[in-house]
């Protein structure tokens, strides 16, 4: 299996010094992707997922120096030995990485779901797996989150972005995520389980076979009183 690592982090643990410090240390296109921002707390999380590469690539022994960005504006590690994902949402900033495999990550805010984007964009599977919850809101809204992450995810690991994770059929994964709650023996519930995250990074060693060619790797957590879904997503 591949060693996958991860971390997430709110923009409300930091106080904004933190954030005017550290902006003179991002490379050019994390500035200028920052500048863009008009809101306040949209700069703040674009630092912080700066921040975040830039720990990240030290603990790899690699700078910004070795980044190249690609043609449709992603950048990467020119060698190869590093990959990474990142995502945010609202206050929340995640980054998944792996030094083998490309990787997809998303994060979202667990909120009621939306029945109209289900409608348009989920396969019939999926909204068959939604429409099966219709007596429990809260478990609805929970998977129509780890859908989302899902197909996220795995658009951002072949590059394409939600255009090409709106062709995934995440449902087989939606129902695994569900049955969790059910499932007979403590091995099975590690897959899916909160995390305490307030040291990370942390090894993403829960995961399970999606098909013959992806790993799975399901976290949520709370905080603040707020749920939030997470779904990585790799090759084997």
């Amino acid at each position: 299996m591949n060693e996958i690592f991860w971390t997430i982090h709110l923009t409300s643990e930091y106080k904004d010094k933190i954030f005017r410090q550290n902006y003179r240390f991002l490379p050019k296109f994390r500035k200028e992707k920052a500048d863009r921002i008009r809101s306040e707390e949209g700069k703040r999380v674009s630092i912080l997922a700066g921040m975040m590469l830039w720990d990240s690539l030290n603990r790899h022994d690699l700078s910004w120096d070795d980044m190249v960005i690609r043609d449709d504006g992603k950048p990467e590690i020119k060698s190869g030995s590093y990959f990474f994902s990142l995502s945010h949402k609202q206050q929340g900033v995640l980054l998944a990485e792996s030094e083998s495999t490309r990787i997809g990550a998303d994060i979202e805010r667990v909120v009621d779901w939306n029945a109209s984007l289900a409608a348009r964009f989920f396969s019939e599977k999926e909204n068959d797996l939604l429409n099966s919850l219709a007596h429990d809101p809260k478990k609805r809204s929970r998977l129509f989150f780890f859908l989302w992450t899902a197909k996220e995810a795995y658009g951002k690991m072949l590059g394409g972005g939600l255009k090409d994770g709106l062709k995934f059929d995440a449902a087989p994964y939606g129902k695994f995520v569900m049955e969790m709650e059910s499932c007979e023996t403590e091995e099975d519930l590690e897959v899916c389980t909160t995390f305490d995250y307030s040291e990370p990074p942390h090894e993403a060693v829960q995961c399970f076979n999606y098909d013959d060619k992806l790993y799975m790797y399901p976290i949520e957590f709370e905080k603040d009183g707020e749920h939030w879904a997470v779904t990585i997503v790799t090759e084997k």
